[in-house]
């Protein structure tokens, strides 16, 4: 067996570790971008496959992203009504994050989309997000499992929202907890008629996460608040600019977040000189 010494330095160890981007806040924050009324820049994006499966996904319905190869992407956000129906299936991969928050999204849109997977991911629970979102009016099916179970699993089957529908408000209990779940439910209220989705744990109180901080870092209405204000239909909330970090200590974080220039204004204009910082965020959402 191999043996490994390790022997006391004399001085303090110097030098830097470049920390992985985190793959949960990636994302929220490029869903939120993809939102989001103009060019949003997103700096230490994770290349997870994961990531890039969403990143693909919104790359389907009508989202430019430019893409520098070295983690830093620019989003140019087209509105809460500005996707375009996918032409073919949406692959998530192996992403059980990119198929929950995607159907939170896909409830919303007047028009059909259709979301598969690996053999993996297809095997996975989806029940959990197929319940609540039809709860709120959302047009979603999914194969029922073989093994008899009554669960629900991938291929998910996603609209269209018939024309001036939008969908219900919704406070749920979920039974099993789950980040993605959450998300989902919280996205999906973007387009609700009133009331975002209004998560509460089995005490009674109001769970909260990066999905929520983030929206409100980026400007958009309060969870509590629904889509009936500011960002109801056919709105928008800035652009902006977050450099996505994993910092344990803050137990994952989302730092420098302030609204991107519009038009011609440079994004080093003294306007946006001081950030808005969002930090501690808990990677529960």
């Amino acid at each position: 067996m191999a043996r490994l010494i390790v022997k006391p330095l004399s001085r303090p160890l110097l030098g830097s570790v470049p920390v992985p981007a985190d793959k949960s806040i990636s994302h929220r924050a490029l869903i939120l971008a993809a939102l989001a009324g103009g060019r949003s820049e997103l700096r230490g994006f994770s290349y997870g496959e994961d990531n890039v499966a969403t990143q693909r996904a919104f790359g389907q319905m009508g989202v430019s992203i430019e893409d520098d190869a070295h983690g830093t992407l620019r989003v140019h956000g087209v509105g809460l009504d500005g996707l375009s129906a996918p032409s073919a299936d949406i692959d998530c991969g192996n992403s059980g994050t990119t198929m929950r928050l995607l159907s939170g999204v896909l409830a919303g849109q007047h028009f059909a989309s259709r979301l598969v997977g690996d053999a993996s991911l297809s095997r996975r629970p989806m029940g959990r997000i197929v319940k609540p979102l039809g709860l709120r009016g959302a047009v979603i099916t999914g194969a029922p499992r073989s093994d008899g179970s009554g669960e629900i699993t991938a291929p998910l089957e996603i609209g269209p929202l018939p024309a001036g529908r939008r969908l219900e408000p919704l406070e749920y209990q979920l039974p099993v907890a789950s980040a993605q779940v959450k998300s989902a439910l919280l996205l999906s209220g973007l387009w609700a008629s009133a009331g975002f989705f209004k998560p509460a744990d089995r005490r009674g109180s109001r769970s909260e996460g990066v999905c929520s901080r983030l929206a409100r870092a980026c400007a958009v209405s309060r969870p509590s608040l629904g889509a009936g204000g500011a960002n109801g239909p056919g709105g928008h909330w800035p652009p902006f600019l977050a450099s996505i970090l994993s910092m344990s200590a803050a137990r994952r974080a989302i730092r420098s977040c302030w609204p991107a220039s519009h038009a011609s204004r440079s994004l080093t204009s003294s306007r946006f000189r001081a950030p808005m910082t969002t930090t501690g965020l808990v990677s529960n959402f």
